[in-house]
């Protein structure tokens, strides 16, 4: 049943503008007279009514005719206004359909049921027009405003939509450009821990061509994309000047100029580089704002503590930055923990602090280092016990292995980049001021590596070269005593020895002469290398690779092993390397 009214616009006698063109008014009572004085009542202020005898019969006209407000009866046969509101409520979902119960109840509980069942407002018999018109344009109005609140929460989710969409693109793009390297190496273990969708935190492995293992934990200012934009220039250099051979302090400056090129000033990064030489046993760290690098003790304790000496990356100039570059000797089994301030920054509910104390600890009472790093993150998810994060979280374990360094290998795969060039040769002459400002040698490496024949052997190729090289420029021309490197002392004071040698060198020269020929399916590449010094004993005999325990001394016995040809000539100072494959 129901009754149709005028279609139209009515202003209220209040001065309200209230716009009721085919609103749509349900009424549900069981008694006739009370349901047509009020069908009347509506239908004389605009209003479309429709109208059912009992909850039931409403319902189905709310299906079919889907009424903007519902007045119902509360105690009616078949099915009874509680009931019918539930139903209404339920059907009505996500739009909001206010429902006005008529009551001649004034028992507080009977009211409580109306609001449970999900009434929205009371009207109680006999009705009042004033009050009943008033009610009605206060829940337009609340509809209104559910309409608007419902139209925001659509847009919202839709720009959501949208941004979310727009960061998993950003995500894959942004995770193919910071890759991690080798970080699935058998002696690494890491934990990466986001506070966003993106990381200001950085984890890179790479290996030199030599075979050395190069790490990079970093920690940008700030959270999410912001502070992680910074990584893709960041990994490009790493991963690239890691592949040509460069070293750790030149790898640092190239990745210091031009993160203080692009980056704001109020972000830049604190990292960790390291370099684990695990043949040799030696250790290098060059540390910036991070915390500790940790290297534990075989029975628990900490074996050494190696703390920042430098200031992050981005801050200033190359020329003011400075670069502290430790050497250590690192044994066959021993680890080394490198992690980010979110480690022990983080809170636990109670707000405690993680703490670099409760972290020390973990390392003193360990007595099984292939389980501590498994011990310190139980101790940490433990602390936490489901805290949100309020920093990126970063922790990394390496095993000093020789097992696990990664063999040279000769690569079967063709480069359609890289052309294939029969027979040439390079003669390359460097004097004391080239030597002292630069590496030429990743130089030449990315020469040579252009042609796809050697690019199959360039970590072999680098290697010849490099310690050759090296040879010629440290005990040739400066004349540094290899002695000094049989522990992790001599070494770093080796070192200090060799930058001041370096910085003082006006005179001398390394000539660097290299043959290549093509000879039926493979090739030969011939490697001279002359300095001017003043030569050496090359009649001594070297202890042979595998007899050789001490961190010095396995250079060219290395380089033996993978050349046809080993000869030294003159006084010492010109030596010949034959390189062959077939």
């Amino acid at each position: 049943m129901h009754t149709a009214g005028v279609n139209r616009t009515i202003l209220t006698d209040r001065g309200t503008d209230i716009p009721r063109i085919a609103l749509k008014i349900l009424v549900i009572d069981d008694e006739l007279t009370s349901r047509e004085i009020l069908g009347v009542s509506l239908t004389q202020e605009g209003y479309t009514v429709f109208m059912a005898k009992n909850g039931q019969e409403g319902i189905a006209i709310f299906d079919r005719e889907q009424p903007d407000i519902v007045i119902t009866d509360i105690l009616m046969p078949v099915m009874d206004g509680y009931e019918a509101t539930r139903i209404i409520k339920e059907r009505a979902g996500e739009r909001f359909v206010p429902v006005i119960c008529l009551t001649s109840l004034t028992d507080p509980e009977d009211l409580s049921r109306c609001v449970e069942a999900g009434a929205d407002d009371f009207l109680t018999k006999p009705i009042s027009r004033i009050i009943l018109r008033a009610k009605i344009d206060a829940m337009m109005r609340i509809r209104q405003l559910h309409a608007t609140a419902r139209e925001q929460k659509d847009e919202l989710l839709s720009q959501y939509a949208r941004l979310h969409r727009e960061h998993e693109i950003a995500q894959k793009v942004f995770a193919k450009m910071v890759h991690r390297g080798c970080l699935n190496a058998p002696n690494i273990k890491f934990l990466i821990s986001p506070m966003a969708l993106f990381n200001g935190d950085v984890l890179l492995a790479a290996r030199r061509p030599s075979g050395e293992l190069h790490i990079m934990l970093g920690d940008f200012t700030g959270h999410g994309l912001s502070a992680s934009l910074g990584a893709i220039p960041a990994s490009e250099i790493f991963y690239a000047m890691t592949s040509t051979g460069h070293s750790l302090g030149e790898i640092v400056m190239e990745m210091n100029n031009k993160l203080d090129a692009v980056l704001p000033a109020d972000l830049f990064l604190a990292a960790c580089l390291m370099e684990l030489d695990s043949v040799r046993g030696v250790l290098r760290v060059w540390n910036c704002a991070l915390p500790d690098v940790i290297v534990p003790g075989r029975e628990g304790g900490i074996k050494n503590r190696l703390k920042s000496r430098n200031i992050p990356l981005g801050v200033v100039n190359s020329g003011k930055l400075g670069s502290v570059v430790e050497i250590t000797d690192i044994s066959q089994g021993d680890r080394v923990y490198v992690y980010s301030d979110g480690l022990i920054e983080a809170r636990n509910p109670d707000g405690e602090v993680f703490g670099q104390g409760r972290l020390d600890k973990c390392f003193s009472r360990s007595q099984a280092p292939d389980n501590l790093f498994d011990e310190i993150r139980t101790e940490f998810d433990t602390f936490c016990a489901g805290e949100s994060q309020s920093d990126d979280i970063t922790m990394i374990e390496i095993t000093c292995d020789k097992d696990a360094v990664l063999p040279i290998k000769v690569e079967t795969a063709n480069d359609p980049g890289r052309t294939c060039m029969t027979s040439w040769k390079m003669v390359t002459e460097l004097k004391g001021d080239t030597l002292r400002t630069g590496d030429p040698l990743p130089l030449i490496t990315r020469i040579l590596a252009e042609d796809k024949r050697l690019y199959r052997h360039k970590e072999n190729v680098y290697m010849i070269l490099a310690e050759l090289f090296s040879n010629a420029l440290e005990h040739g021309l400066l004349g540094l005593d290899p002695n000094l490197k049989k522990d992790a002392e001599g070494l770093a004071r080796y070192y200090i020895e060799r930058e001041r040698a370096l910085a003082t060198l006006d005179e001398g020269s390394i000539k660097i002469d290299i043959e290549h020929s093509l000879k039926d399916e493979g090739g030969r590449l011939v490697v001279r290398v002359e300095d001017s010094g003043p030569g050496f004993d090359y009649h001594k005999t070297l202890p042979s690779l595998s007899e050789n325990i001490r961190i010095g001394g396995r250079g060219i016995p290395l380089v033996r092993s993978l050349c046809q040809e080993l000869v030294y000539q003159g006084r010492g100072n010109r030596v010949k390397a034959i390189y062959a494959w077939s």
